[in-house]
């Protein structure tokens, strides 16, 4: 039990160890500079790599596609994603603008699929150590890519970023994953002006061809 890895997940792997190059325009800084940063024109060239759940460049610190790299909007239209990385020292914005419909859809779907934890492949709960049977299933968490049993989970599914629809998390996690969600909430609302009804995490258009990419992979 807990030795095998749904089609979802290992499309994820794959991704992760596949490079992804692209030469995009980029502006970054602090939080409290967006407002600014969304108003300037100040863009930079610069060639990214993502690759093992990391973006690379020459001309910035390596980001880790965690779960601290929150997305906070994606504009099909004008091929236009923004991030807010956290970390203990400092809170980065990054808005990329890609060249073509063709690259945002290849930026983004490697770094919302990045974002999907590893699994971590167990004979039993890592929470409670409850061996796993046909009585005890095993689960994985969405957030932490722990191998849990279903008392650990206690059948909670909140929205992740990284996925389409809301998925199964750890009792660990669980106010980890609603701080998020209520932070990225709050920045669409007050400071991007804009708020989806039907995900925080991806447009409203069902139709897009981000959202068709990304229902593919599952």
């Amino acid at each position: 039990m807990g030795n095998k890895l749904q089609k979802e997940q290992a499309t994820s792997e794959r991704t992760k160890i596949c490079p992804i190059k692209v030469q995009v325009l980029l502006k970054y800084g602090p939080k409290e500079s967006l407002s600014e940063l969304i108003e300037s024109n100040d863009w930079i060239e610069v060639s990214l790599t993502i690759h093992q759940s990391k973006i690379f460049s020459e001309n910035l610190d390596t980001v880790n596609i965690t779960k601290d790299l929150l997305l906070l909007s994606q504009d099909e239209t004008n091929f236009e994603v923004r991030l807010l990385s956290l970390s203990p020292d400092s809170e980065i914005i990054y808005i990329i603008k890609c060249k073509s419909i063709w690259q945002f859809k290849d930026l983004v779907l490697a770094i919302f699929l990045s974002k999907r934890p590893s699994w971590i492949l167990s004979p039993a709960c890592q929470l409670c150590f409850k061996s796993f049977s046909l009585m005890t299933r095993n689960h994985h968490c969405r957030n932490c890519g722990k191998n849990i049993c279903s008392r650990c989970s206690d059948f909670f599914k909140l929205e992740i970023s990284g996925y389409l629809s809301k998925k199964r998390i750890c009792n660990q996690c669980i106010d980890k994953v609603k701080s998020i969600t209520k932070l990225v909430s709050e920045i669409q609302v007050y400071d991007l002006n804009s708020f989806s009804s039907h995900s925080l995490y991806y447009a409203n258009n069902r139709d897009s061809l981000l959202l068709k990419s990304l229902k593919h992979t599952v």
